[in-house]
């Protein structure tokens, strides 16, 4: 039997005899219509399956990357207090917890609703990171200076590049990458 002829009931026996998948026989030879229909129907039931399973594949992946990325931002939110004063502290709290609620949504119940709006608050924080490594926040304890890129900025960032490719990878994402081209 192909993939295609897989027979859910151990009665039936698969003969090839046309083009179109063949017909299906119980084994006393009588030929059995509803389950022809329901095998021809089979390649596209899998395919619309398997395209759902890579779904919600990639919404845990998203949701694993998207808690990652919030362990870290709480993770260096401390030296934020320290070294650039309440405000960075704050915001990287914030970023955390946001990140960390995302992450867990995506986890629990993979759904579109917060797709859009970490797409755009993860590009957003990527950018402000940009900004601050190469011609410094115009605001701060030092406006206008560049702040050095630490092994946790790099893993960081290649987490939410990740997080953004794969919630773009998402079958319903061509709508975003469709207004983002426009």
């Amino acid at each position: 039997m192909t993939s295609t002829e897989v027979s859910l009931n151990p009665s039936l026996q698969a003969e090839r005899s046309d083009a179109e998948g063949g017909s299906y026989r119980h084994a006393t030879g009588q030929e059995d219509r509803r389950t022809m229909g329901a095998f021809k129907v089979l390649p596209r039931a899998r395919s619309a399956h398997r395209r759902r399973t890579e779904s919600t594949e990639l919404y845990r992946v998203a949701g694993g990357l998207a808690v990652v990325a919030g362990l870290i931002h709480l993770y260096v939110a401390p030296a934020h207090f320290v070294e650039e004063g309440l405000a960075f502290g704050v915001f990287m709290l914030v970023v955390g917890a946001a990140q960390m609620v995302v992450g867990v949504a995506f986890l629990e119940e993979p759904t579109r609703a917060p797709v859009q709006a970490t797409i755009i608050g993860t590009l957003l924080v990527v950018l402000l990171y940009l900004v601050s490594r190469t011609t410094g926040l115009p605001f701060g304890p030092h406006p206008g200076r560049p702040e050095g890129v630490d092994t946790v900025d790099v893993v960081s960032k290649a987490t939410e590049l990740t997080l953004l490719w794969v919630l773009l990878s998402l079958p319903h994402a061509e709508r975003i990458r469709s207004r983002a081209r426009s």
